[in-house]
């Protein structure tokens, strides 16, 4: 299978190559999925120039899964699926990718592919920081960002 690659980090070019690598083994509780589509954000943008390597030192994004492991039980072959890989299973710029099945959401009918590939970034860091402000159902919270990507995602998922 092609994945990208990041071969050497740098500042102004880093370096990242499409190569050929080898499948990762299903676990039973492992979904194979094929990648539709992919978003490059900003952590990838950090990670390629290195700004991230001490903390994260990655290895170099909508998917339909292919092959179910034996345990898995709610999803099935061909869900659209989206996720945001485990730190310890970085490497989501390639054909296909084995997660387990607890990383993973269905997507909605109603994203397209390209939306759906939007959404995983703002969602989670949304929600992240819901966690971290412990905020609950009843309570008033103010979003001073509301029209980018980020305050967007955030009404919607505070509303919800």
């Amino acid at each position: 299978m092609k994945a990208a690659q990041l071969i050497k980090y740098d500042k102004k070019d880093p370096l990242i190559e499409i190569r050929d690598v080898n499948s990762q083994p299903l676990g039973a509780h492992d979904l194979l999925i094929k990648t539709k589509t992919a978003a490059v954000n900003p952590l990838d943008n950090l990670a390629s120039h290195g700004d991230l390597k001490l903390v994260v030192p990655y290895k170099f994004k909508l998917w339909e899964i292919e092959k179910v492991g034996s345990d898995v039980t709610n999803f099935k072959i061909g869900d659209r699926i989206f996720t945001r890989n485990p730190v310890d299973n970085i490497g989501t710029f390639a054909q296909e990718i084995a997660i387990n099945e607890k990383a993973v959401a269905k997507v909605p009918e109603y994203l397209s592919d390209q939306e759906a590939t939007a959404v995983p970034l703002t969602a989670l860091t949304a929600m992240r920081a819901f966690q971290l402000l412990n905020l609950k159902a009843g309570q008033t919270l103010f979003n001073s960002g509301g029209s980018g990507d980020f305050g967007a995602m955030a009404i919607l998922l505070a509303i919800a």
